[in-house]
C-alpha cells in the first residue's frame, strides 16, 4: 500500500549488529503493523554472526537490507537508513525490542489531530530489565517517561534537555526535519537518541501517546549499560546547548549532578567531586549535591588508602 507518489508514508529504520538470535520478533512487530504504508530498512552494521542468513530468509517486499562493510555504530547505521528512506515520516526500531501492532497507526492519527506544528510524535514504553532508580535485573521494569515528568507534550525543550523522555523506538519524525537537524551524531556511543531529541525539540512541538506501545529489553550487550560513556554524551549536549544552561542555574546544577551520579554508580567517586562542586556553586541550597559530595569525598579517601 503506497502513497500517491508511489512511496510509503513511513520508513522504519532498524540498525542491527550481531543480534541474529533476537532480531526476528523486532522485525515481525514492524511488519504486522496495522498501518501498512511502510517500508522497513534494516541496516546490518557488519555483523559477524549469522545475521545475514537470518535476514536473507525474509521475503516481504517491504523489507530492504543494507550491509555496512565495516562496523560504524548504531548512529551511523541509522543515518545510512535515513539516506535510503523514501517515506515522508521516519520511525526507528531496535533489534531487541517490539512494537504493539497499532503503534504507527496511533502516532499518525495523533499527529493529524494536533497539526503541522507537531513534527515529532512519540509514545510511552515499558523497559524490562531496570527500574526508575537505576537498578538493573530481570525482575525490574519501568514505565518511560516516568509519571513525574512535568511536560511530555507540546513545547518539551526544557524537559527533554533535562531528561531523556523519548527514545528512538518510540518516535515518529518528519524526514525533512530530521535531515534539517543533521540526523544522528555519529561521534556518540550512548545517549544518541536523547541528544537528537534535544535538537529536534528546538524546532518543533512533540505529540505524546501515554499508552506504552513499545516494549524494550535491556540485554547483556545492550549499549544502555555503558554508563560511563554517557558522561561524554551529557557533556556534548551541554556544549551544544549552552544557551539552555544559561537560562537556569538550577538546570546547570542538575546536569553537573547527573554527571557526578554516573561516576558514583561506576565507582569513580574522585571523578564525581569536581562536578558536584560545580553543581553546588550553581545551586548551593540543593542538599542532594552536598550529600553526594560528602559521600564522594569519604569514599575517594578510603579508596586512596
Amino acid at each position: 500500500m503506497a502513497t500517491k507518489s508511489g512511496n510509503p508514508l513511513i520508513s522504519v529504520i532498524l540498525p542491527t549488529y550481531n543480534r541474529a538470535y533476537c532480531i526476528m520478533p523486532a522485525i515481525e512487530s514492524v511488519l504486522r503493523q496495522t498501518h501498512e504504508q511502510l517500508e522497513l530498512i534494516i541496516v546490518d552494521d557488519c555483523s559477524t554472526d549469522n545475521t545475514a542468513q537470518v535476514l536473507s530468509a525474509i521475503s516481504d517486499p517491504r523489507v530492504q537490507v543494507i550491509r555496512h562493510e565495516h562496523n560504524k555504530g548504531a548512529a551511523a547505521a541509522r543515518n545510512t537508513g535515513l539516506a535510503a528512506a523514501r517515506g515522508e515520516l521516519i520511525a526507528f526500531q531496535d533489534s531487541d525490542d517490539e512494537w504493539c501492532v497499532s503503534m504507527l497507526e496511533r502516532q499518525v492519527r495523533r499527529r493529524a489531530e494536533l497539526g503541522p506544528e507537531y513534527q515529532v510524535s512519540y509514545c510511552a514504553k515499558v523497559v524490562h530489565g531496570r527500574d526508575d532508580h537505576g537498578n538493573f535485573g530481570a525482575r525490574y521494569a519501568a514505565y518511560v517517561p516516568p509519571a513525574d515528568r512535568k511536560t511530555v507534550e507540546g513545547d518539551v525543550l526544557d524537559e527533554v534537555f533535562q531528561n531523556a523522555i523519548a527514545s528512538t523506538q518510540t518516535i515518529v519524525v518528519s524526514k525533512q526535519l530530521l535531515q534539517a537537524v543533521g540526523g544522528f551524531d555519529e561521534t556518540l556511543r550512548v545517549g544518541v537518541d536523547w541528544e537528537l531529541t534535544v535538537r529536534l525539540a528546538r524546532h518543533t512541538k512533540f505529540a505524546f501517546i501515554e499508552d506504552p506501545l513499545v516494549m524494550t529489553r535491556l540485554m547483556d550487550d545492550s549499549i544502555t549499560h555503558r554508563r560511563l560513556d554517557s558522561v561524554h554524551t551529557i557533556q556534548v549536549v551541554m556544549e551544544k546547548h549552552r544557551d539552555l544552561l544559561g537560562r537556569s542555574d538550577e538546570l546547570h546544577a542538575a546536569k553537573e549532578f547527573q554527571i557526578a551520579r554516573v561516576y558514583q554508580r561506576g565507582g569513580q567517586y574522585r571523578q564525581a567531586i569536581p562536578h558536584l562542586r560545580k553543581a553546588i556553586s550553581k545551586s548551593p541550597a540543593d542538599l542532594r549535591c552536598w550529600a553526594a559530595l560528602a559521600i564522594s569525598a569519604a569514599r575517594s579517601v578510603f579508596q586512596a588508602g
